[in-house]
């Protein structure tokens, strides 16, 4: 299908491959919008000769990127077993682990916007962190994922 997004007066790129399924519905579109300050903008999406409008909010820089632990990852509450980064420019290893006994020798104590972190959970969940939706799933008692923030 033939896919525009507007948003206010810029058209947005739309990434090759996106597709909508057996109803119209857009499956996974995700666009950047470069340029435009934080408020509220008009979306215009088109799909063949189909037309939708709403809105989206575009924020500040600001809030996205760095997060202090463990309140980045708060959203997955007690389901967070643990989490790890490779830092590949000095080639070491950080954690973090929420249990109290590893409140002293944790060596994780942020995520940084972009860095792909190693998060293990206790059971499938689906969560949203740093605005991005993740399926973190356990398959055969493995729950480790890979997410980048």
């Amino acid at each position: 299908s033939n896919i525009t997004v507007k948003i206010g007066s810029l058209s947005v790129a739309v990434p090759a491959g996106t597709n909508t399924d057996g109803e119209g519905a857009l499956k996974d579109l995700t666009v950047t919008v470069p340029s435009l300050d934080a408020g509220v903008y008009t979306v215009q999406l088109q799909v063949s000769n189909t037309v939708s409008i709403g809105e989206v909010e575009v924020l500040d820089d600001d809030s996205f990127g760095e997060a202090d632990l463990p309140g980045a990852l708060e959203p997955l509450g007690d389901n967070l077993v643990r989490v790890f980064h490779f830092n590949n420019a000095n080639k070491t290893w950080s954690f973090y682990d929420p249990r109290p006994e590893f409140a002293e020798l944790n060596t994780l104590s942020g995520l940084s916007n972009g860095q792909s972190y190693w998060v293990l959970v206790g059971e499938s969940q689906n969560v949203t962190l740093n605005a991005k939706a993740y399926s973190l799933t356990c398959l055969n008692g493995e729950c480790w994922n890979a997410i980048v923030w």
